[in-house]
């Protein structure tokens, strides 16, 4: 196909100017991420081995939707990548240079100390071999979502016309596919929210001028009442991680439904506020110019810092603070300091080309 669908149809996503609104909506979204993992690696193993953590009330309401926020924000920008592939080949060049390699770069680095140390010690095995290869598809779970997403969006597009019956085919069928394929529960919640980012992307134009009659100051109000009572019923089987996202081999499947259907609602409800209630501030009469300056910069690094910080939290929180106990002052500290030094790096590593492509898909 020689020129993308969307022109054919219209719709002209112009995005020649770098959104600091949406920057910043990153940034909210990576700082909370990160805030998230140091309360639950980040207060000793007496609260993060017995998963007291799911129970921790500021965890929940980080868990209900901040990674949906971040799968919308990336179906959303995907709309735009996408604009610029009129060919299976430019689509498979993009993902490869901008999510694969820097998800096999950042393995690489995560594995070369002990690579390293089998190296000069002679105990270099196949066994470590395989682990490392392993941890290509096992590792940055985020990233792997966004990629077999942005396939089920390409697909749909170029050969299916862009029907959104085959979208929704797709979500009825996350829920009977198996969960036990490397973290394929994980792929499935997310499948929706990068939909719903990708279809408000080439339509909100459209949607804006016949359906989005209300303001944003309603839809921001209607979507937090929605969200507060949803987190009223939250609880320990809410999370992706104890429950799983299917209905194949389920001695519930009523309950487990509930559960599916009540993650999306919430991670939509939640996302939503966020983007909305940031726009709102953003383009209120407030000024906050050097705290919007400093978050759309973190928003900027997004991948840097959700990369970086993952070894961070495993080299830093986990072994040296198991004898930590509970204080969300220190896991403010923990996230400052991770963020900062996850920030520098990105930085550092952006200004280096090779580095820059390998690690950070040269961005």
């Amino acid at each position: 196909m020689s020129v993308f669908l969307l022109y054919r149809r219209g719709w002209d996503l112009n995005m020649n100017r770098r959104n600091e609104c949406l920057d910043i909506i990153r940034g909210v979204a990576v700082i909370l991420m990160v805030f998230g993992h140091c309360i639950q690696y980040g207060n000793g193993v007496e609260y993060s081995q017995p998963n007291h953590f799911f129970y921790d009330k500021v965890f929940q309401v980080i868990y209900s939707f901040h990674m949906p926020l971040f799968m919308i924000l990336s179906g959303y920008l995907f709309a735009f990548t996408l604009q610029k592939c009129h060919s299976f080949g430019d689509f498979a060049k993009n993902r490869f240079q901008r999510i694969l390699l820097p998800i096999i770069g950042w393995q690489t680095v995560d594995f070369a100390e002990r690579g390293i140390k089998l190296i000069g010690t002679g105990q270099m095995s196949l066994a470590f071999l395989v682990e490392y290869v392993r941890s290509w598809f096992e590792g940055s779970w985020f990233l792997w979502a966004v990629f077999y997403c942005s396939i089920a969006v390409f697909i749909v597009q170029f050969y299916m016309k862009g029907n959104c019956l085959i979208y929704a085919a797709g979500l009825i069928l996350t829920f009977f596919a198996p969960d036990y394929i490397y973290n394929m529960e994980l792929y499935k919640f997310m499948y929706p929210f990068f939909i719903g980012g990708y279809l408000f992307a080439i339509c909100q134009e459209k949607w804006k001028t016949k359906y989005f009659r209300v303001t944003l100051k309603h839809i921001f109000t209607s979507s937090a009442i929605c969200y507060l009572v949803l987190l009223v019923f939250w609880n320990y089987d809410a999370y992706i991680y104890t429950s799983g996202y299917t209905l194949l081999g389920c001695e519930n499947l009523r309950y487990q439904f509930i559960i599916d259907i009540y993650r999306m609602l919430i991670g939509f409800a939640g996302s939503i506020v966020m983007i909305t209630g940031i726009y709102l501030i953003y383009h209120s009469k407030l000024n906050l110019h050097r705290i919007y300056t400093l978050i759309g910069k973190i928003g900027k690094a997004s991948l840097g810092i959700y990369l970086i910080s993952g070894i961070l939290v495993g080299r830093l929180l986990i072994r040296h603070l198991e004898y930590y106990s509970f204080n969300y002052f220190n896991n403010v500290i923990q996230a400052v300091i991770i963020i900062g030094i996850s920030y520098l790096c990105t930085a550092l590593i952006g200004k280096i080309k090779g580095l820059n492509f390998i690690l950070l898909g040269g961005r």
